[in-house]
């Protein structure tokens, strides 16, 4: 799991950050280059292998000629379109719907009815 391992890479970080550093400046630069491997492989696990699937609603542009709320608008997709927080969320949510779905489906109502 993503999370799993993000919290595996940082908890190294926290413990590379408390330790005492060497004096001896070989050993000093090959913890730093450590450090820097971790630190990508950290920011690696943040993005997402593929951008999520985002458009505005229509209430969110309704026409407007406002340049900077249209800017506004485009740039909140893009921040949120690599977001692993809401791809995790949307994943959880469908889960549920589709639990309540067969739920329903069991206990003979229809999805409609609720």
């Amino acid at each position: 799991n993503t999370f799993k391992a993000m919290g595996k890479e940082v908890a190294w970080i926290n413990k590379q950050n408390d330790k005492d550093y060497p004096l001896n400046i070989v050993k000093f630069q090959q913890e730093q280059k450590e450090l820097k491997v971790a630190y990508k492989q950290l920011d690696s696990l943040y993005k997402l292998p593929k951008d999520l699937n985002v458009v505005s609603n229509a209430a969110d542009v309704p026409g407007s000629t406002d340049k900077d709320r249209l800017e506004r608008n485009k740039l909140f997709i893009n921040r949120i379109k690599g977001d692993i927080y809401i791809d995790e969320t949307v994943k959880i949510m469908n889960n549920m719907i589709n639990q309540s779905n067969l739920a329903l489906k069991v206990s003979g109502k229809s999805v409609k009815e609720n």
